[in-house]
């Protein structure tokens, strides 16, 4: 394990033992509900992401999914219980696997990505969703994944310029994105008999619609994207839309940012599959995954004691 790795372990390790003064684990993914205090911020992103991969996954036939760089396991937990399949969780961070096991009862194994302690085709699919963008070298990375998956890979990134990321990495703060890729980064794997398909992920509307998800006042001075008319009718209106703006809502904006996707180029995350078998084949039967299915599968808290109630 090199520097960088460490380092990024260790910054991990502090981020998924965190727990906030009420005593609830303070999640990565929105896994108590889109409106929860107890998660990190821009959950929308998080459920537009989510919804995309899980629909990916359903398409493959498979019967067992690796989530590698999971993080606590919300998407392996939406996997199993939306798809029917078995689920293994790994990241990085042993406090990550141990969240996995605390909140969703999850097997998981801490493992770097660069050198996976799974056998060759051990699982059907792998997931490796925002995390190829913070590892030390991705194409070792991406030959680990392929080397256990045996029918496919569900990758997502995201869609930054070269730019950016060179900004990023002057900042030297831990587990910051190292890495750009645009949609034809995984191009080199068709001479090598994969197929590789990408889509979009996250269009340039999204702010639009975050702020009817989340209402939230808005600065005059900071914000020169609407009219300051627009912004004092948006600000009266906000009880409003706290009370009709809930789970149906996001999933319909879910599937609004996918048709927004497939008409507009600009987009701020790529979503790839990468199939390592073409033919049908043993495996599990597709199963459909509705967005609203994704936004309404929540967790119950949980808290320092790790007995957690169910949320009244």
């Amino acid at each position: 394990m090199d520097e960088y790795t460490r380092k990024t372990k260790a910054w991990l390790d502090t981020r998924f033992r965190y727990y906030d003064e009420d005593g609830i684990y303070h999640a990565h993914q929105s896994i108590y509900g889109f409106r929860s205090d107890h998660a990190e911020p821009r959950p929308i992103t998080r459920y537009l992401c989510l919804y995309q991969v899980l629909k990916a996954l359903s398409r493959i036939p498979c019967r067992s999914v690796l989530d590698v760089g999971g993080a606590e396991g919300y998407k392996a937990y939406l996997a199993r219980e939306l798809l029917g399949v078995d689920v293994l969780l790994s990241d990085l961070s042993e406090e990550a696997c141990m969240r996995g096991r605390d909140l969703f009862r999850l097997d998981s194994a801490t493992a770097d990505i660069h050198s996976l302690p799974f056998r060759d085709g051990s699982v059907d699919a792998v997931l490796c969703s925002e995390t190829l963008e913070h590892v030390t070298d991705w194409q070792k990375a991406l030959d680990e994944i392929l080397r256990v998956a045996r029918k496919a890979v569900v990758i997502t990134v995201p869609y930054e310029s070269e730019a950016l990321i060179e900004r990023l990495k002057e900042t030297k703060e831990s587990h910051t994105h190292i890495h750009s890729f645009t949609p034809k980064s995984f191009d080199f794997l068709l001479a090598r008999n994969y197929r590789v398909f990408c889509s979009r992920l996250i269009s340039p509307l999204l702010y639009f619609y975050e702020l009817l998800l989340e209402p939230r006042e808005v600065e005059h001075r900071n914000d020169s994207r609407y009219p300051r008319l627009f912004k004092t009718l948006y600000h009266a209106s906000i009880p409003l839309l706290k009370r009709v703006m809930n789970e149906r809502a996001l999933a319909s904006v879910i599937r609004l940012d996918e048709i927004a996707c497939r008409f507009h180029k600009g987009c701020s995350g790529l979503l790839f599959v990468i199939r390592t078998d073409f033919e049908k084949g043993e495996g599990g039967r597709p199963r459909s995954v509705s967005a609203y299915q994704v936004v309404a599968t929540t967790v119950p808290y949980l808290y320092r004691n790790k007995r957690a109630p169910e949320k009244t």
